[in-house]
């Protein structure tokens, strides 16, 4: 519950409650990470690591967790080798927030090209152009944004060249991506225009990316940069003590989570402080 953090439900998207050892630890062997996107009062996520093993893609009702529908054969698929170009019976594992449009679920898949389902089946009905991968994956307007690259959303047809981009966010103008060393900047709209890049020192980019306001923020490692739109340059930048993995912002100030689990709360007027 939103009002007081209490559980209202959970619910398993993998066949059985089985662990193995990942990032030094015991996970599922089905971990959720097709990261849920929720959309007029279902919310849809994707299980699973490996093919072999089996990954499920579920639609599931947000007041209840009731199932909508669910799709247990994303690891069993016929599609072509993407170093090969050979036909292949394999299928796919999630990396990556999913995301909707009217039509489909869309899934970023990591290392190939990301994946659209029906949205009111869950049945499999396309993927991207081979070649352009990434776990950053976001629809706005009429393309699908997705490892740097470009979509019809319609098609899955390519429209612009692959900048690389780990992360990103949307402006009125702009969608804005994120790479390791530089914020890109990609048209709404076409989807072809492009604006030169603002280069950021101390590998600032690339794992969380926010636009609020006409600014952006980026963060990369443990270092983090506010760029100025306007300006097209760096504002300020700052390091903190742990590897940054979420960024948010409210009210003039800006939240950031941390992977030794502490939230930083920097002022603007203060420059990041």
């Amino acid at each position: 519950s939103a009002a007081d953090g209490r559980l209202v439900w959970k619910r398993r998207i993998a066949p059985a409650e089985r662990t193995v050892i990942g990032g030094g630890r015991l996970i599922s062997k089905w971990p959720v990470r097709g990261g849920p996107v929720v959309d007029d009062g279902v919310v849809y996520a994707g299980a699973g690591l490996w093919p072999a093993d089996g990954t499920y893609l579920a639609a599931l009702e947000v007041k209840t967790g009731k199932e909508v529908w669910a799709n247990s054969s994303c690891g069993s698929q016929k599609r072509v080798n993407p170093h090969t170009y050979q036909p292949m019976d394999t299928g796919f594992g999630f990396q990556g927030p999913l995301a909707v449009t009217r039509e489909s679920v869309m899934a970023p898949t990591g290392r190939e090209n990301y994946r659209a389902f029906d949205r009111k089946t869950g049945e499999f009905r396309s993927s991207g152009a081979m070649g352009r991968a990434g776990s950053a994956l976001a629809v706005v307007d009429s393309l699908i944004h997705c490892g740097g690259g470009s979509f019809d959303a319609q098609t899955g047809k390519a429209v612009n060249r692959d900048v690389g981009a780990r992360s990103m966010a949307a402006s009125p103008d702009w969608i804005v991506q994120g790479t390791p060393t530089a914020v890109a900047f990609t048209a709404r709209g076409a989807g072809t225009a492009r604006k030169p890049s603002i280069g950021i020192t101390g590998r600032a980019g690339g794992a969380a990316l926010i636009v609020a306001g006409r600014r952006a923020y980026s963060a990369g490692g443990s270092q983090l940069a506010v760029v100025d739109l306007d300006a097209g340059k760096v504002a300020w930048s700052t390091k903190l003590d742990s590897p940054i993995r979420g960024l948010a912002a409210s009210g003039g100030r800006l939240f950031v989570s941390t992977e030794d689990g502490r939230i930083h709360c920097c002022s603007e007027a203060g420059g990041g402080k």
